[in-house]
């Protein structure tokens, strides 16, 4: 099934074409998209470490899915290398962690890949898959906030303010969660006694939002647009009942009618 998939999207082999690779064409056993495609196929049948594939490099099954023409590997010059159709893990390694800086000249590690190429054909992949143009594109994004140490490949904006500092300078609608504080239950009081008064008379779960404006006491530079969702509700019939409120920093204008519980329930 994924060699029908690749065969019929090409996104492996148009993957490949975001990398440089400088090896020698005379020398090479495996070629580019063939490691692309044993990486790729491997990950998606739960092998995700490199250590995996010296094992793997001995599989005629995962060999054939790749497009090696010999599966059994018995085809390869070097006696050692024969029975191993397909790369080892140290061949893998040189492909996922080659400098940008890599060029012919390097001892070992010259296949570039091109990160801003790359990026760009997700985003191609995406919408070419789409069966008609999309409005509107929401992003789920992990709310994990993992400081970086160093300048290291790949480092991006990673914490909640500079996040939405980011997306406000690059014109990007985004809607973050806000911790809970006094001055926001002080600012959503009315808003819990109302849906407490609404529990009382439907003895079902009720929920009030609000929309306001909200700066921080020192982190945030400016006001920003919250909506805050008051809710009080019974756990079950031998717990007591409980209120709680979540609120959610967002700069979707256009969704302002529609800000409910999709956008803001956790």
């Amino acid at each position: 099934m994924l060699r029908e998939v690749e065969e019929q999207t090409g996104i492996i082999r148009r993957l490949a074409g975001c990398f440089t690779d400088h090896r020698d064409e005379e020398l090479i056993e495996h070629s580019l998209e063939e490691l692309l495609r044993q990486r790729i196929f491997g990950l998606a049948l739960g092998y995700e470490y490199l250590n995996d594939h010296d094992c793997l490099r001995h599989d005629p099954l995962l060999a054939a899915l790749v497009g090696k023409r010999d599966p059994s590997g018995n085809d390869r010059p070097r006696r050692r290398d024969r029975g191993k159709a397909l790369a080892g893990r140290n061949t893998l390694n040189r492909l996922e962690l080659t400098p940008r800086r890599a060029d012919a000249k390097s001892r070992y590690k010259k296949i570039v890949a091109d990160s801003g190429r790359i990026e760009s054909l997700f985003v191609d992949v995406f919408l070419q898959l789409q069966p008609q143009p999309l409005r509107q594109i929401v992003l789920d994004l992990d709310a994990t906030d993992d400081p970086l140490h160093g300048d290291q490949l790949g480092k991006f904006f990673h914490g909640y303010y500079k996040n939405m500092t980011w997306c406000e300078a690059n014109g990007v609608d985004y809607i973050l969660g806000v911790a809970k504080n006094k001055r926001l239950e002080r600012i959503l009081a009315e808003e819990l006694e109302e849906a407490k008064r609404q529990f009382e008379a439907s003895d079902q779960a009720a929920r009030v939002f609000k929309d306001f404006s909200y700066k921080t006491l020192e982190s945030w530079s400016r006001e920003r647009r919250v909506v805050g969702k008051a809710e009080h509700l019974c756990k079950g019939p031998k717990l007591p009942l409980s209120a709680a409120f979540r609120a959610c920093v967002h700069e979707l204008v256009s969704l302002a009618s529609a800000i409910g519980p999709r956008l803001t329930t956790p």
